[in-house]
Formats: C-alpha cells, structure tokens, sequence
C-alpha cells in the first residue's frame, strides 16, 4: 500500500509538471494570436475569420485520430483557446475587412442579435447599416434613419426584429418595392408565414432564417442555421452565401415545417426547464439543500435549467404564444407526465419499464429493458 501510494503521489507530480508545460503553451499560443492580431491591424483584416475556424475543426479531429484521443474532448480544448485568440485579437484592432461585398441593412440592428450578425457580416467583409427605433445605436456603422429610402439601396435586408412587429414590419419593406433581398430571422414562422406568402407572390425575393443560437455566439462550429426556402431560389442560395466557408451547419427546410419543428426543440424544451424550476420552487427545499447533495443527472439538469431562467422572459413566452402548435405539444408533454405518474405509483413496474423502453426505441437502442433485469 505504501508503494502505491508512494507512485500515486510520483505520478501527481508529474501531471503538475505537465500541468505547466500545458498553461506556458497557452500562454505562448496566446502571445501568438496577440502578434497575428497585430499584422491583421496593420493589413486592414478583420479578427474574425470563419474559414480559419472550420479549417482549425477539421485539423483537430485530424490530429485527435492521429495521436488516439477522444475527438470531442480535443475539440472542446480547441473551441476553448480559439475564443482566448479571439479576445485577445479584440483588445488590438476593429473588426473589418476589405473588398466590394454586398449593401446589408439590418432592421433592429441595435438588439443582441441584431448587434451579433452586424458585427459577423462586417468581419466578412460587407456593409453594414442598422435601422433601429432604439435612441441607442451600436459605435462603427452606418445609421439608416429612413426605412423606406435605405430598403430600396440595399442588396440584402435582415430583420432581426421582435416576432410580434416583424409582420407588419415586413410589409412596409415590400411594400417599398425593394429589389434587396428579404430574411427574417424569427424563432417561429407563424407570425410572418401569411406576409412572407404575400411577398413571394408578388416577386419579392425573401427567405426565412433562423439561427438556433443564441447572440453570445464566439465560435460557429457545432451551432445549426436552419433556412426556409420561401419559394425564391436566389433568396435562398444569398442566405447560403452570407454563411458559407463557416462552421455552421446549415439545414434547409420548408417554411411550413418549421414551427411544428420549434414546438419541440424550442418550446416544449423550454417547458420542461420552466416547469422543472417552477416545481422546485413549489417543494420548499432549498437550492444549496438540494446541491450539496446534488446527483450527476440532477447537476447537468440544473445547468440547463439555471441557463433557460437567465434567458429573455418575453422572447420565451412569445415562443409558446405565438406557435400555432404549443397546444398539442403541451398536451403531450402533460399526458406523458400523467403516464408517468401513474407508472411510477403502480406496485408493478411492467409500465414504468414500457415507458423507458420507448425512449430507447426513440435513440435506437437495441438493448431493451426486461423485468428479469430488474431487481426489486
């Protein structure tokens, strides 16, 4: 025992020098990003470049195999010191870039996301003007006062409006007779389906987009672009254009599906953790009760859940309103509840056994659980 102990306390040791060879490597890494970011300045480049992003995703995954770590794990390290380069490249120049790109206007250009694809189309190259009712517009862009004047001088025009004002916000914009073409970027289609249908059938050329992340987005890879064809086919490969060379993952899908889709994703995924957060307050124990005795399944749900309450409260109740299927979600969600209920309160366990074996139908996991499995 005492060897062991004697090899364990030799091997910590050599992990704390690893440790440190590790940590001077980052910060060699960083004064690296810090000179490149200072050459940027100088050649007039923007900090962020998308295509170096994927290309860093892809050469990791390729060293990960080669050296045999766990490829996510090598991923998460690289994501990681990227945003560190980011930063530090932050400190140094104002993102821009050079080149003849397209005119974007971004109507609410001053909200976070608003402010978020301001900042990545100008670090691609394009140029940027905001048309915002705030009196509090963001430093470095063009200011469009006049809706009607800067639709009709732009090549391409992005709401990223509330859901609520985006339909009839819309149609001021066809109802210019702007050549650009029109995307919204709404979590949910219903508010804006009946305008965005009208202005396809007039010849507007729109699509309609919607980023499934959220506007403190550094790094794309991973993250989802999800873009409704409209019925234009330039709309859409324009909307394709503004994100190509990134590590985004670009879905297409009808305009029609997409709600049904986000009354899953979004909203009954918002429902849990609203409702898991709402019952926790109801049981009368403490947070710091419950987390000094916190399992690993009850951790990682109270990581998500704390993040879904930092959220944007109106924005969260607008995805349950305004979704023309949150009803039949939210049906499903409480007949299921009320299935489980009743399982878990029944003296045999042949239903509760049902119950999780349909789960694992659900991810494609042969292995089913038995009742001879179980022991009681």
């Amino acid at each position: 025992m005492d060897e062991a102990h004697h090899e364990i306390s030799l091997l910590r040791q050599t992990i704390a020098r690893i440790d440190k060879t590790i940590l001077s490597l980052v910060r060699k890494r960083l004064d690296t990003a810090r000179k490149i970011g200072e050459q940027k300045k100088l050649a007039g480049a923007a900090i962020r470049d998308f295509t170096t992003e994927a290309k860093l995703i892809e050469r990791t995954e390729k060293i990960c195999r080669e050296i045999g770590i766990d490829t996510e794990l090598g991923k998460s390290l690289i994501k990681i010191l990227f945003e560190g380069s980011i930063k530090t490249q932050h400190d140094i120049i104002e993102s821009h870039s050079r080149g003849v790109h397209k005119k974007i206007l971004i109507v609410g250009g001053a909200g976070r996301m608003g402010q978020w694809l301001a900042s990545f189309l100008k670090n691609q190259g394009h140029h940027v003007y905001i048309h915002d009712i705030s009196p509090l517009k963001p430093e470095g862009y063009h200011i469009v006062e006049n809706l009607e004047s800067g639709s009709k001088e732009s090549d391409i025009i992005i709401l990223s409006t509330p859901m609520s004002s985006s339909a009839g916000i819309l149609d001021n914009i066809i109802n210019t007779g702007t050549h650009a073409v029109i995307m919204d970027i709404c979590s949910l289609k219903s508010p804006v389906y009946s305008t965005i249908l009208k202005g396809a059938g007039e010849g507007r050329k729109i699509a309609s987009i919607h980023p499934m992340f959220a506007p403190g987005a550094l790094m794309l890879s991973g993250r989802i672009l999800v873009i409704c064809d409209c019925g234009n086919k330039t709309a859409v490969e324009e909307a394709k254009n503004l994100f190509k060379n990134t590590a985004l993952r670009i879905v297409n899908m009808p305009l029609e599906l997409h709600d049904r889709l986000m009354s899953v994703v979004l909203g009954m995924c918002h429902a849990l953790n609203v409702g898991f957060i709402n019952a926790l307050s109801k049981t009368g124990i403490t947070f710091n009760d419950l987390d000094t005795v916190s399992s690993t399944t009850f951790y990682k749900q109270m990581k998500t859940t704390a993040d879904v309450a930092l959220e944007n409260p109106e924005l969260y109740y607008e995805i349950q309103h305004l979704n023309a299927h949150t009803e039949k979600t939210m049906d499903i969600l409480i007949e299921s509840f009320k299935e489980i209920k009743t399982a878990s309160l029944e003296d045999g366990h042949e239903k509760f056994l049902e119950i999780m074996n349909k789960g694992r139908n659900f991810f494609g996991i042969p292995e089913k659980i038995t009742p001879d499995a179980v022991v009681d």
